[in-house]
């Protein structure tokens, strides 16, 4: 089991750093210097409401970077909603409080896993008896609950706080936490450009790599807690005393 709680700290320790969610939009083809080029505009949210926005072209066309929507970074939360999937301009409270939370959530799962790694080698050791096994096992589930409490809540909770910062529900992110549009079905939405409006042809939004970290960290604390706590209960049936060796 200490390797599982290994593991979990390890992946727990990336989540507060990592991207949590990312929307991948491609936009119309613009021709420049008879070169043909396509924008992929890229946004991610981290945990404390840092919104990350990224824009590349899939040809080297001098003078590319004009068409790209205005791109930033935001320690304070979103605060232009066509980087969500909308033209109007937007401050999203509630994504703020959302990704604020994870930020502060995240560390809980983390210290339980570093003091239960604490415990279990302490165990392995020879010392501690069915107490130790029992108070481990409920740190680790309290881990885990915590951790999976989080991955579900930003799939519950993201929609209608996208949904609220553009104003109104336009369907796509503002509607489902993973999914993906166009080219056959309808995108909506467009980009500010130079000249008009750049138009989104396909588009996909869903959990980036601290979502799935969080997610496996908390099925191995999990699993981890059961068998913690299976063990500290065949331990006091057996010796109904704190044993002196904890096997």
């Amino acid at each position: 089991m200490a390797a599982f709680v290994a593991v979990g700290v390890a992946l727990a320790a990336l989540t507060p750093f990592s991207p949590w969610y990312a929307l991948t939009h491609k936009l119309n083809d613009y021709t420049l210097e008879n070169t043909t080029f396509q924008l992929t505009v890229t946004s991610t949210l981290y945990p404390g409401s840092d919104w990350r926005y990224h824009c590349t072209s899939s040809a080297d066309a001098p003078g590319w970077a004009q068409f790209c929507p205005r791109t930033w970074s935001s320690p304070n939360g979103i605060s232009q909603s066509y980087a969500l999937f909308g033209t109007s301009a937007a401050q999203s409270s509630r994504i703020g409080a959302l990704y604020g939370a994870l930020w502060s959530l995240a560390w809980l799962p983390l210290v339980a896993g570093i003091g239960s790694l604490g415990g279990l080698v302490l165990l392995l050791h020879g010392r501690g008896g069915w107490r130790l096994r029992t108070g481990l096992g409920l740190a680790l589930a309290c881990a885990a609950v915590v951790s999976l409490g989080m991955v579900s809540g930003v799939g519950l909770l993201q929609p209608p706080a996208i949904a609220h910062a553009d104003g109104v529900n336009q369907g796509g992110p503002s509607a489902t936490f993973w999914g993906a549009c166009g080219p056959a079905t309808d995108c909506e939405g467009t980009y500010p450009g130079p000249n008009g409006t750049l138009a989104v042809t396909s588009a996909s939004w869903g959990p980036s790599f601290g979502w799935f970290f969080q997610l496996v960290a908390g099925v191995l604390f999990l699993i981890a807690a059961l068998a913690t706590l299976r063990a500290g209960r065949h331990l006091q049936r057996t010796s109904g005393t704190e044993g002196p060796s904890g096997n």
